[in-house]
């Protein structure tokens, strides 16, 4: 290939991610116009929001599989037909249900096969500082997503919110034209074997562990508050999660003597047992944990406390995506024999601190400058996450095995989206439930039957002001009952968002743990000889 070819497919495949990305982006920017649209709960949005990754990151090690096996420009293409399909249902949804299980699902499957396939191409076409600098314009292409809720508000708040997913539709059928003309890329198919066993017990227990994780806010950790059925009198979430870590047991047990009888196994032990390779996954899944669950937890407060559309949600989000595209491709530039130890440990600091400046950001009825500093700081830190982590794991491994990577990569990235979402969402809303009854209970203003009756609230709903008060005059309640319950409420949402954040930051903190298996050299060695 020459040069300029090089560079326009990797301009197509910084459009896959924008796209990808900006799925999720974009959904969590819509977050108020969905709950009005659908008559919608916070629980039932976060739901829709979740399905993506956790759909995406359970089938993306297949999506790596089959790139091998039928060549990653195929899978690519594959991948992007599902795209074009998914976010034109997406966009003609009319219930919240079909949204979240049907073109949330398929969007999912389309994602699994166009990211692992972006990642593959780029390992193979691209090779030394070439492919740092690819794997770089990648990262940054997250960033320039981060900033996509500026236009997707500006549509939402002019047309539809639904416009946005037509919108991504022509996109990805854009990009599936453009790569037409990318006669010169060849990734020959492999002759490769599928693990189904090992395919299967891994999708069922990455989506039971999430799953059950997500609907702990609504259905309870062990008390069964709003719960479909129950299991032995308990909520079924804690059911779920076991189930899964059995699953994962069962996985490893399935694997290991796959290996052994040198069969296909869908998690090659190198990946495992490479202390590069295995950190450089942990830093993946940060990075999209720390997009995902911030993301969620800002635009919920903005909109919901300090009452912001879209347009001016985007806003303020586009302060971490410049920390995110600065750092992403500045730091390979200003800084190229950095040690990806040093870089990334700086990055986890930085998101950990970011979270503990946007809680001072957050005010009871508004947010303060401070809150802007504090979401550089986060994209920052994610920036310098994704400079290095992508990189580190393609030059660690052996040449057949980097390839086999971009699957794995692209797994750990969305269930990190996943878990954001969901701890972020658990937290608030167990934070806000525990405060607002406390705060309840030592009111001297409120009768003993109001308190009664709020103690009988399950779960306490993160909603703005004018909601409450509505609610409460439907109610009946007196004036003066109101105006407690609404500062009661007023004060309980910012001490859980704070609560939440700090919580954040600690699991933050905890994950500099896992940067002990980076390269802490100058200069990465590859490993492909081996």
């Amino acid at each position: 290939m020459t040069q300029k070819t090089n560079w326009f497919l990797l301009l197509i495949l910084c459009f896959v991610q924008i796209g990808t990305t900006c799925d999720t982006s974009i959904l969590s920017n819509c977050t108020a116009a969905m709950m009005s649209s659908f008559h919608a709960s916070l629980a039932e949005v976060q739901l829709a929001n979740i399905i993506y990754p956790l759909m995406s990151g359970s089938f993306m090690i297949l999506g790596g599989v089959l790139g091998l096996k039928w060549g990653w420009k195929r899978l690519l293409f594959v991948g992007l037909v599902l795209m074009t399909l998914a976010e034109f249902l997406a966009g003609m949804s009319h219930s919240l249900s079909f949204f979240t299980f049907g073109a949330r699902v398929l969007q999912g499957v389309g994602g699994s096969f166009a990211i692992p396939a972006a990642l593959g191409l780029i390992i193979v076409c691209y090779q030394g500082s070439a492919r740092a600098l690819a794997f770089s314009a990648i990262a940054a292409a997250n960033g320039i997503a981060s900033a996509s809720p500026i236009v997707g508000g500006w549509v939402t708040v002019h047309a539809n919110w639904q416009d946005n997913y037509l919108g991504l539709s022509c996109l990805f059928g854009i990009l599936f034209f453009l790569l037409l003309t990318q006669h010169r890329v060849r990734t020959p198919a492999r002759p490769m074997k599928i693990d189904f066993p090992g395919l299967v017990l891994i999708v069922l227990s990455l989506s039971l562990f999430t799953y059950g994780l997500v609907k702990i806010s609504s259905w309870g950790a062990f008390k069964p508050l709003n719960a479909p059925f129950t299991i032995l009198g308990l909520s079924p979430c804690p059911f779920f999660i076991l189930v899964s870590i059995l699953l994962i047991w069962l996985f490893s047990v399935v694997e290991h003597r796959r290996e052994a009888a040198k069969k296909a196994v869908i998690l090659p032990p190198v990946f495992v047992k490479n202390p590069a390779s295995k950190s450089g996954l942990y830093m993946n899944g940060i990075v999209f944990f720390t997009m995902g669950g911030l993301s969620f937890l800002t635009v919920t407060f903005l909109q919901v406390v300090v009452g912001y559309d879209p347009i001016k949600t985007g806003l303020v989000l586009l302060l971490f995506a410049a920390g995110v595209i600065i750092f992403s491709l500045g730091t390979p530039i200003v800084w190229p024999k950095a040690s990806p130890r040093l870089v990334c440990r700086i990055g986890i600091l930085l998101q950990a601190l970011s979270c503990l400046v946007i809680g001072v950001g957050f005010e009871k009825t508004g947010i303060n400058s401070i809150l802007l500093l504090g979401l550089f700081m986060g994209g920052s830190g994610v920036g310098l996450l994704s400079s290095q982590a992508n990189n580190v794991i393609s030059t660690a491994l052996p040449a057949d095995m980097a390839e086999i990577s971009s699957g794995i990569q692209g797994a750990t990235r969305n269930i990190g989206n996943a878990l954001g979402i969901a701890i972020i969402g658990l937290v608030l809303v167990m934070s806000l439930t525990t405060s607002a009854k406390q705060a309840v209970v030592q009111s001297h203003l409120l009768s003993q039957d109001v308190k009664q009756q709020v103690n009988l609230i399950k779960n306490v709903p993160f909603i703005s002001n004018q909601a409450l008060t509505t609610v409460l005059a439907q109610r009946g309640y007196a004036d003066k009952v109101q105006n407690e319950l609404i500062a009661i409420n007023l004060k309980s949402r910012l001490v859980a968002a704070r609560i939440t954040l700090l919580c954040a930051a600690i699991l933050l903190l905890l994950c500099l743990f896992t940067t002990n298996g980076l390269p802490g050299k100058e200069k990465l060695v590859s490993r492909k000889s081996k």
